[in-house]
Protein backbone atom coordinates (compact mmCIF):
# COMPACT_ATOMS: atom_id res chain seq x y z
CA UNK A 1 0.00 0.00 0.00
CA UNK A 2 2.98 2.24 -0.04
CA UNK A 3 5.57 3.87 -2.44
CA UNK A 4 8.29 1.22 -1.29
CA UNK A 5 10.07 -1.95 -1.50
CA UNK A 6 8.38 -4.74 0.26
CA UNK A 7 11.14 -7.40 1.94
CA UNK A 8 12.77 -10.00 -0.61
CA UNK A 9 12.15 -13.78 0.62
CA UNK A 10 14.79 -16.96 0.29
CA UNK A 11 12.22 -19.05 -2.08
CA UNK A 12 13.06 -17.55 -5.01
CA UNK A 13 16.92 -18.26 -4.62
CA UNK A 14 16.35 -21.99 -2.95
CA UNK A 15 13.81 -22.85 -5.51
CA UNK A 16 16.63 -21.10 -8.46
CA UNK A 17 19.63 -22.86 -6.69
CA UNK A 18 17.67 -26.21 -6.25
CA UNK A 19 16.65 -26.42 -9.43
CA UNK A 20 20.20 -25.65 -11.11
CA UNK A 21 21.62 -27.96 -8.93
CA UNK A 22 19.84 -31.24 -9.84
CA UNK A 23 20.64 -30.68 -13.42
CA UNK A 24 24.68 -29.52 -12.80
CA UNK A 25 24.14 -25.77 -13.54
CA UNK A 26 23.33 -26.20 -17.27
CA UNK A 27 19.23 -24.95 -16.97
CA UNK A 28 20.30 -21.43 -17.64
CA UNK A 29 17.89 -19.88 -15.05
CA UNK A 30 17.45 -16.10 -15.07
CA UNK A 31 15.67 -13.88 -12.26
CA UNK A 32 13.92 -11.15 -13.82
CA UNK A 33 13.18 -8.03 -11.60
CA UNK A 34 10.16 -6.43 -12.55
CA UNK A 35 8.84 -3.01 -10.83
CA UNK A 36 5.08 -2.32 -9.96
CA UNK A 37 4.65 1.57 -9.83
CA UNK A 38 0.97 2.13 -8.65
CA UNK A 39 -0.46 6.16 -8.29
CA UNK A 40 -2.92 4.73 -6.33
CA UNK A 41 -3.40 1.40 -4.79
CA UNK A 42 -7.14 1.45 -4.02
CA UNK A 43 -8.50 3.55 -6.57
CA UNK A 44 -10.33 2.28 -9.54
CA UNK A 45 -8.92 3.02 -13.12
CA UNK A 46 -5.92 4.90 -11.54
CA UNK A 47 -2.55 4.07 -13.10
CA UNK A 48 -0.29 1.40 -13.23
CA UNK A 49 3.21 1.05 -14.67
CA UNK A 50 4.83 -2.31 -15.16
CA UNK A 51 8.55 -2.36 -15.35
CA UNK A 52 11.08 -5.06 -16.58
CA UNK A 53 14.78 -4.83 -15.30
CA UNK A 54 17.93 -6.93 -16.50
CA UNK A 55 17.46 -10.13 -16.16
CA UNK A 56 19.61 -11.61 -13.11
CA UNK A 57 21.70 -15.41 -14.49
CA UNK A 58 21.78 -17.31 -11.59
CA UNK A 59 24.62 -19.22 -12.74
CA UNK A 60 26.78 -16.18 -12.10
CA UNK A 61 26.36 -17.21 -8.58
CA UNK A 62 27.53 -20.92 -9.00
CA UNK A 63 31.28 -20.89 -7.21
CA UNK A 64 29.51 -18.50 -4.45
CA UNK A 65 27.34 -20.84 -4.19
CA UNK A 66 29.77 -24.00 -3.86
CA UNK A 67 31.79 -22.18 -1.10
CA UNK A 68 28.42 -20.91 0.67
CA UNK A 69 25.42 -21.25 -0.19
CA UNK A 70 23.72 -18.72 2.15
CA UNK A 71 25.61 -16.12 1.04
CA UNK A 72 25.35 -16.85 -2.52
CA UNK A 73 21.42 -16.66 -1.77
CA UNK A 74 22.22 -13.62 0.39
CA UNK A 75 23.83 -11.92 -2.91
CA UNK A 76 21.21 -12.33 -5.55
CA UNK A 77 17.93 -11.19 -3.10
CA UNK A 78 21.00 -7.89 -2.67
CA UNK A 79 21.05 -7.60 -6.15
CA UNK A 80 17.32 -8.35 -7.00
CA UNK A 81 16.30 -5.51 -4.16
CA UNK A 82 18.81 -3.35 -5.69
CA UNK A 83 17.16 -4.20 -9.38
CA UNK A 84 13.43 -3.80 -8.19
CA UNK A 85 14.08 -0.40 -6.12
CA UNK A 86 15.18 1.30 -9.41
CA UNK A 87 11.81 0.46 -11.41
CA UNK A 88 9.38 1.49 -8.72
CA UNK A 89 9.35 4.93 -6.39
CA UNK A 90 11.20 3.46 -3.36
CA UNK A 91 10.40 5.42 -0.47
CA UNK A 92 13.00 4.26 2.16
CA UNK A 93 12.88 6.86 4.68
CA UNK A 94 9.47 5.29 7.08
CA UNK A 95 9.73 8.78 9.15
CA UNK A 96 9.15 11.25 5.97
CA UNK A 97 7.30 8.81 4.09
CA UNK A 98 4.13 11.06 4.11
CA UNK A 99 6.00 14.55 3.74
CA UNK A 100 8.20 12.99 0.96
CA UNK A 101 5.22 11.15 -0.69
CA UNK A 102 3.19 14.81 -1.08
CA UNK A 103 6.10 16.37 -2.35
CA UNK A 104 6.25 14.36 -5.17
CA UNK A 105 2.52 14.07 -5.39
CA UNK A 106 2.48 17.64 -5.58
CA UNK A 107 6.08 18.57 -7.69
CA UNK A 108 5.08 21.42 -9.96
CA UNK A 109 4.56 20.80 -13.43
CA UNK A 110 4.43 17.03 -12.18
CA UNK A 111 4.13 14.81 -15.69
CA UNK A 112 0.96 13.53 -17.18
CA UNK A 113 2.43 10.61 -18.90
CA UNK A 114 3.17 7.93 -16.49
CA UNK A 115 6.49 6.64 -17.79
CA UNK A 116 7.59 10.52 -17.61
CA UNK A 117 6.07 11.57 -14.44
CA UNK A 118 7.86 8.34 -12.87
CA UNK A 119 11.10 9.80 -14.12
CA UNK A 120 10.41 13.38 -12.64
CA UNK A 121 9.64 11.46 -9.13
CA UNK A 122 12.40 9.13 -9.29
CA UNK A 123 14.84 11.75 -10.42
CA UNK A 124 13.52 14.20 -7.69
CA UNK A 125 13.34 11.71 -4.50
CA UNK A 126 17.03 10.77 -5.66
CA UNK A 127 18.12 14.52 -5.24
CA UNK A 128 16.52 14.25 -1.69
CA UNK A 129 18.27 10.88 -0.74
CA UNK A 130 21.77 12.63 -1.98
CA UNK A 131 20.96 16.06 -0.22
CA UNK A 132 20.39 14.11 2.88
CA UNK A 133 23.17 12.29 2.83
CA UNK A 134 25.58 15.23 2.37
CA UNK A 135 23.56 16.14 5.46
CA UNK A 136 24.25 13.50 7.55
CA UNK A 137 27.86 13.42 5.70
CA UNK A 138 28.39 17.16 7.37
CA UNK A 139 27.16 16.53 10.81
CA UNK A 140 29.56 13.84 10.96
CA UNK A 141 32.14 15.77 9.75
CA UNK A 142 30.94 18.34 12.38
CA UNK A 143 30.72 16.15 15.08
CA UNK A 144 34.26 14.96 14.45
CA UNK A 145 35.70 18.20 14.49
CA UNK A 146 33.85 18.96 17.79
CA UNK A 147 35.47 15.58 19.33
CA UNK A 148 38.67 16.62 17.80
CA UNK A 149 38.62 20.70 19.09
CA UNK A 150 37.32 19.10 22.56
CA UNK A 151 40.70 16.80 22.77
CA UNK A 152 42.52 19.54 22.04
CA UNK A 153 40.83 21.76 24.37
CA UNK A 154 41.37 19.20 27.45
CA UNK A 155 44.82 19.06 25.89
CA UNK A 156 45.63 22.46 26.39
CA UNK A 157 43.60 22.60 29.78
CA UNK A 158 46.33 19.99 31.24
CA UNK A 159 49.40 21.41 29.56
CA UNK A 160 48.55 24.94 30.59
CA UNK A 161 47.69 24.29 34.17
CA UNK A 162 51.28 24.19 35.56
CA UNK A 163 52.01 27.56 33.95
CA UNK A 164 48.06 28.38 35.83
CA UNK A 165 49.55 27.56 38.69
CA UNK A 166 52.94 29.39 38.80
CA UNK A 167 51.31 32.25 37.60
CA UNK A 168 48.19 32.29 40.07
CA UNK A 169 50.69 31.71 43.09
CA UNK A 170 52.98 34.38 41.92
CA UNK A 171 49.91 36.95 41.82
CA UNK A 172 47.97 35.81 44.85
CA UNK A 173 48.29 38.82 47.00
CA UNK A 174 48.35 41.70 44.55
CA UNK A 175 44.72 39.94 43.22
CA UNK A 176 43.29 39.40 46.28
CA UNK A 177 43.69 43.19 47.33
CA UNK A 178 42.59 44.30 43.72
CA UNK A 179 39.36 42.36 44.36
CA UNK A 180 38.81 43.80 48.19
CA UNK A 181 39.17 47.57 46.83
CA UNK A 182 36.89 46.63 44.01
CA UNK A 183 34.10 45.27 46.63
CA UNK A 184 34.60 47.60 49.28
CA UNK A 185 35.19 50.96 47.08
CA UNK A 186 33.17 50.78 44.18
CA UNK A 187 29.68 51.03 44.36
CA UNK A 188 28.55 51.63 40.41
CA UNK A 189 29.33 48.74 38.55
CA UNK A 190 30.21 51.04 35.81
CA UNK A 191 33.77 51.70 37.40
CA UNK A 192 34.92 48.06 38.02
CA UNK A 193 36.92 48.02 35.04
CA UNK A 194 38.64 51.49 35.39
CA UNK A 195 39.06 50.71 39.30
CA UNK A 196 40.67 46.60 38.46
CA UNK A 197 42.72 48.45 35.63
CA UNK A 198 44.29 51.23 37.90
CA UNK A 199 44.65 49.46 41.43
CA UNK A 200 46.50 46.78 39.14
CA UNK A 201 48.94 48.82 37.30
CA UNK A 202 49.96 49.91 41.09
CA UNK A 203 49.69 46.88 42.84
CA UNK A 204 51.15 44.44 40.75
CA UNK A 205 54.52 46.28 39.53
CA UNK A 206 55.12 47.12 43.44
CA UNK A 207 54.92 43.36 44.32
CA UNK A 208 56.35 42.46 41.26
CA UNK A 209 59.67 44.35 42.59
CA UNK A 210 59.14 42.87 46.09
CA UNK A 211 58.97 39.34 44.63
CA UNK A 212 61.82 39.99 42.77
CA UNK A 213 63.89 41.23 45.65
CA UNK A 214 62.95 38.05 48.08
CA UNK A 215 63.71 35.54 45.24
CA UNK A 216 67.36 37.11 44.73
CA UNK A 217 68.05 36.94 48.45
CA UNK A 218 67.89 33.52 48.06
CA UNK A 219 68.82 33.00 44.27
CA UNK A 220 72.85 34.70 43.18
CA UNK A 221 72.39 33.74 39.86
CA UNK A 222 71.47 36.56 38.24
CA UNK A 223 70.00 35.12 34.83
CA UNK A 224 68.26 33.22 36.94
CA UNK A 225 66.65 36.12 39.24
CA UNK A 226 66.34 37.85 35.70
CA UNK A 227 64.37 35.06 34.05
CA UNK A 228 62.02 34.89 37.41
CA UNK A 229 61.53 38.60 36.84
CA UNK A 230 60.24 37.82 32.91
CA UNK A 231 57.96 34.87 34.38
CA UNK A 232 55.81 37.07 36.33
CA UNK A 233 54.12 39.09 33.42
CA UNK A 234 53.63 36.20 30.94
CA UNK A 235 52.59 33.41 33.61
CA UNK A 236 50.05 36.33 35.23
CA UNK A 237 48.27 36.87 31.82
CA UNK A 238 48.48 33.05 31.33
CA UNK A 239 46.38 32.31 34.34
CA UNK A 240 44.12 34.93 34.04
CA UNK A 241 43.27 33.65 31.12
CA UNK A 242 43.35 30.33 31.97
CA UNK A 243 40.93 31.08 34.74
CA UNK A 244 38.92 32.90 32.56
CA UNK A 245 38.75 29.86 29.92
CA UNK A 246 38.44 27.34 32.22
CA UNK A 247 37.49 27.83 36.04
CA UNK A 248 35.54 30.54 35.43
CA UNK A 249 33.10 29.19 33.15
CA UNK A 250 32.70 25.76 34.70
CA UNK A 251 31.67 28.01 38.07
CA UNK A 252 28.67 30.12 36.25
Amino acid sequence: MKWRLRPQQKGITRISFAAEEAHNFKLGIKIVPVGLQYENHVAARSDVMVSFGKAIEVSDYLEQYQKDPGIASNKILSDLKAAMSELIIDIKDAEQYESLREVLKQRPGREKRLKDRFKGDKRTLKEWIASRKEIRKERRLSRQRKRSNNRAALAEKYLLFPFFLYGWINHLFPWIITKFIQKKAVWDPHFIASVVFASGLFLFPIFYFLQIWIFSEYVSNIWFVLLYGLSLPLTGLIAYDYYSRWLKKSKG
